[in-house]
Formats: structure tokens, C-alpha cells, sequence
């Protein structure tokens, strides 16, 4: 997974799509800009898949693949934001405090 700060704004704002798929079950009339701009990510970020943009369970499908992979992403990006990097004489204080 590869998303970018590009991909990240585009995801975050289109969330909304994506909490009413996963809760309500349902993806409606969105624009053909929004559908092209999550395929366009889908196909940088994860892998080229060309989904029938004509299609709402396609459409879905992709949603669902693209937010899950997102949610991931964010989960991983976190905790290792969350872990400061130990330095090499944190490390041996560790050690130390340890035996």
C-alpha cells in the first residue's frame, strides 16, 4: 500500500461514502468525478484494477477494497507514529535498568 498526502486528503474527504456503504449498506448518485478520482487511487495506491464505474456493486466493491486498505494503512501509520524511535544509548539504558 502506497498512498500518498495526495491520496490521503482525497480519502479523508470522501469518507462520508464510505461510512454510509459500511453502515448503511448503500453507495448513491455520486458524481463520475468522485468515482474516477477513488479509481485513480485505487490504481496507484494498491493494485490496477478497472471497476465498472456503471456498476453499483462494482462501485462498491472498490469502496469497500479502497477504505478497508486505507483503514489498515492508518492503523499501521499510527502506532508507529505512537513508538518513539529508541536511540542506541536508549537502548543500552534500557538494558541496563533491565539486569
Amino acid at each position: 500500500m502506497k498512498f500518498t498526502d495526495e491520496h490521503i486528503a482525497l480519502l479523508d474527504e470522501y469518507m462520508p461514502i464510505w461510512v454510509r456503504l459500511r453502515d448503511a449498506h448503500y453507495v448513491r448518485n455520486m458524481e463520475g468525478r468522485i468515482l474516477e478520482t477513488l479509481q485513480r487511487i485505487h490504481n496507484e495506491a494498491l493494485h490496477v484494477h478497472f471497476y465498472n464505474l456503471w456498476c453499483n456493486s462494482c462501485v462498491a466493491e472498490m469502496i469497500r477494497i479502497l477504505y478497508v486498505n486505507y483503514e489498515q494503512f492508518k492503523a499501521v501509520r499510527n502506532v508507529q507514529q505512537a513508538k518513539p524511535e529508541q536511540t542506541g544509548s536508549d537502548k543500552r539504558n534500557s538494558r541496563n535498568k533491565n539486569a
